[in-house]
């Protein structure tokens, strides 16, 4: 798999901005999955009665809402080496797609889960089923990083 890295130039514009840049920036594309009732999702600003089913990814079709053929656009024709996947259902506090979030983990990719984590019992679950990392969204609350709780 090949992992493609982007150079940055964070110099802001002005008269050093023809100067060699000394510092090497790159910038990790990390691919994004928003589950809900078991499909892709298209996220549209939080408005969940317009989220639609993914249906292409960079010009590839995908029958509609396949996580699993996201996921395979995004590692193996992308060369994305790490997804994140945000379980809409579990961040609403219905029920998590743990099956889904397995079929995710077991790809060579790591996978970072927002799974609507409110308990070190919800971290301790997302870790379970395989996410690298776990991460709450829930609105009320600060997202943590749960990873190795207690």
């Amino acid at each position: 798999m090949q992992v493609y890295s982007v150079r940055v130039d964070a110099r802001p514009p002005g008269k050093h901005h023809d100067a060699p840049n000394k510092e090497n920036h790159t910038l990790q594309i990390i691919g994004v999955l928003d589950l809900r009732g078991g499909r892709a999702v298209h996220a549209r600003g939080g408005v969940r009665d317009r989220y639609s089913a993914v249906q292409s990814a960079a010009g590839w079709p995908i029958d509609p809402g396949n996580v699993r053929t996201l996921a395979e656009v995004y590692t193996d024709v992308l060369g994305i080496s790490e997804l994140y996947a945000a379980d809409l259902d579990a961040i609403l506090d219905r029920q998590p797609q743990d099956e889904v979030t397995k079929d995710l983990a077991s790809m060579p990719a790591p996978l970072w889960l927002d799974a609507g984590v409110r308990s070190v019992d919800d971290a301790r679950r997302a870790i379970t089923v395989g996410a690298s990392n776990s991460f709450g969204s829930d609105p009320r609350q600060d997202p943590w990083s749960a990873r190795g709780a207690d």
